[in-house]
């Protein structure tokens, strides 16, 4: 709709786990990863990161952001499953010692 020439890709790496019915703890929080589709670095990218970092918010600009999404995936794909059917967060550090890991 806007063109391709108009996004930035990106992605966060952060964590959360639902602690009750409508709350949830944020229990780590990387930074905000985000840079040309193409490849490489721009001034418009630049300039982002220039306002993130005036904001206050861990952001930084990637050459590569096609592998940063690709990196998340395998992540996300690697531990989402298991800790869902194992009835675990996603921060918690027993994730894969855990009794109902071993189970699933």
């Amino acid at each position: 709709v806007v063109g391709a020439g108009r996004v930035l890709g990106g992605t966060c790496f952060a964590a959360s786990n639902v602690i009750a019915p409508g709350r949830v703890r944020q229990v780590f929080n990387g930074p905000l990863v985000f840079g040309e589709l193409a490849g490489g670095t721009s001034a418009r990218a630049d300039a982002l990161e220039a306002a993130f970092q005036r904001a206050g918010v861990a952001a930084q600009q990637s050459a590569a952001v096609r592998h940063d999404l690709w990196r998340k995936c395998v992540l996300v794909a690697a531990l989402a499953g298991v800790s869902a059917a194992a009835r675990l967060g996603s921060a918690s550090p027993a994730r894969l010692i855990s009794p109902n890991s071993r189970r699933v």
